[in-house]
């Protein structure tokens, strides 16, 4: 019994993700590696269907099972780099400037398209820190639909790249671009 724990504590502490907290409370990875797209292949796809002068505010979240919206209008927002970085925050309402150009805040992740479709790794601060993924589209409008459940549950089969699979989701998220004003084009510090 002794043996199983010690293989299940190192097991655990293998797949952890090094994280530490900013002072105003944002995630950040030790080692950028960590994300599965952070690596330069990844990182070098076009991204020209996101708007790296834009922030995607959260307008709804909607159940699939039981057809009724959820309301978290102005819940979060997400800011994507040309990079390929991208930084969820959670806010109330639409963000003031400081807010959208403050480097300490956030969750970071890393995107990469394949047409208009989005992929995300994204940092998890459960089970000892973790990277997940999950994936989304961008409309005809330029906002972005995201299928919030299925992705993680894809990725723990092994069948990560089953995008149609996601498209299923119980789970939907719409996301509206707006247009920033003065947005500072910093490079993230992740």
């Amino acid at each position: 019994m002794k043996k199983i724990l010690i293989v299940f504590y190192v097991l655990l502490q293998v797949s952890c993700v090094g994280f530490y907290t900013t002072s105003e409370g944002g995630f950040r990875v030790n080692k950028t590696k960590d994300f599965k797209y952070s690596k330069q292949k990844y990182t070098s796809m076009p991204k020209t269907l996101i708007d790296t002068n834009s922030i995607y505010v959260m307008d709804s979240v909607f159940n699939k099972w039981d057809d009724n919206p959820m309301e978290r209008k102005g819940y979060r927002f997400v800011r994507f780099f040309s990079g390929g970085q991208a930084l969820f925050i959670y806010n109330e309402g639409i963000p003031k400037l400081e807010k959208i150009n403050n480097k300490n805040i956030g969750t970071p992740a890393y995107y990469i398209l394949e047409g208009n479709k989005l992929k995300v790794n994204i940092f998890s601060n459960i089970n000892g820190g973790t990277t997940d993924f999950f994936y989304g589209k961008i409309n005809n409008k330029g906002n972005l639909v995201i299928y919030e459940d299925t992705a993680v549950q894809i990725y723990f089969l092994g069948i990560l790249k089953s995008y149609k699979m996601a498209e299923n989701s119980g789970r939907i998220s719409y996301w509206t671009k707006i247009k920033v004003e003065n947005i500072e084009n910093y490079k993230p510090n992740w």
